[in-house]
Formats: C-alpha cells, sequence, structure tokens
C-alpha cells in the first residue's frame, strides 16, 4: 500500500481505533479482557516534548478519546457511554493505564514490532 499523506500524515485529526488487551485480578489469579480506545496520535515532537513533561496517565488524559466495548456488567448488552467519569475510572485503574499506554505507544509507533 502507498504511503497517502492526505490520510496518513497530513490528517489534522489523527485519530485511530485499537484494540487494548490487558489482565485483571481475578478469584483464582488473573483473567484477561479487551476493549477498543480511540487515540489522538501526535506528531513524533508533540509526543517527544510530552513524554519529557507528562506522566502515563496525564499523557492519556490528552490522547485517548474515547472506547468501546465497555459494559456495566458482563451480561450487559450495551456498551456503556464514554465519558470524562469513565475516562477517569479508566485512568485510575493502574491494571488498565500501562496496557492502554502501551497500546498507545505502539499506535504513534505505527503498530506493534515484530520478534
Amino acid at each position: 500500500m502507498a504511503l497517502i499523506l492526505e490520510s496518513t500524515v497530513a490528517n489534522s485529526q489523527r485519530l485511530s481505533w485499537q484494540t487494548v488487551n490487558f489482565s485483571f485480578p481475578a478469584e483464582n489469579g488473573f483473567s484477561k479482557g479487551n476493549f477498543k480506545a480511540q487515540f489522538q496520535v501526535p506528531t513524533g515532537e508533540e509526543l517527544k516534548r510530552e513524554m519529557d513533561d507528562k506522566t502515563m496517565s496525564e499523557m492519556l488524559d490528552v490522547y485517548f478519546v474515547d472506547a468501546k466495548g465497555i459494559k456495566q456488567s458482563p451480561s450487559d448488552k450495551e456498551d456503556v457511554p464514554f465519558d470524562d467519569d469513565i475516562k477517569k475510572a479508566i485512568l485510575n485503574t493502574p491494571y488498565l493505564v500501562k496496557p492502554l499506554f502501551k497500546t498507545f505507544l505502539e499506535t504513534c509507533n505505527g503498530g506493534k514490532q515484530k520478534n
């Protein structure tokens, strides 16, 4: 596929949906889960400046802009609408911040690196 400047480099919104995989404490060890997160992708200069000055949570507060696949309980059919309270709850949950930040960085760097 060609490099399309209009959508790849010059797109003013630079938004990207990605799957965030995480593990969470359960009764007998850990369970796995995932949800979709939308990030505003910064330029290389913005990313460098932000990484020098901000924590993971502070950066995610700026660049994590939407989410899908979040339910109030396992039996719910509808997603919980994403808002500032949901964002705050996610960013205050230690086992979600690191995988969310890792996915954000992979998005900024053009995807997962293969070994």
